[in-house]
């Protein structure tokens, strides 16, 4: 029997993301939030700014504002911001951490 593995959607700049609170047990611990898959066991560990973005990715958002709540929080080049932002989006989501919109 073959088995596929589906892959993600890829994150753009221009998607909406959100994310995945039915697979995750997070606490916050100081400024940072240590999280646990309810299925999996496994634990997550998110520094401060990964606990911003998850913050931020309570309700749906575009990557695009995203970045920009970012930058206006943090002293970061836009094009840095966007490079980093969108790897990150991008672990997550294979993590199963977050949904993909649009």
């Amino acid at each position: 029997m073959k088995m596929y593995i589906m892959a993600k959607q890829e994150i753009l700049l221009d998607s909406v993301v959100v994310r995945n609170d039915k697979s995750y047990l997070a606490s916050a611990v100081g400024d940072e939030l240590v999280m646990m898959g309810i299925e999996s066991g496994t634990y997550v560990g998110m520094n401060s700014v990964g606990s911003v973005i998850w913050g931020l990715l309570e309700q749906p958002i575009a990557v695009n504002e995203l970045v920009y709540r970012l930058t206006e929080l943090y002293e970061v080049p836009r094009e840095v911001c966007e490079k980093q932002v969108l790897g990150y989006l991008q672990k997550i989501n294979e993590q199963g951490m977050l949904s993909v919109i649009s």
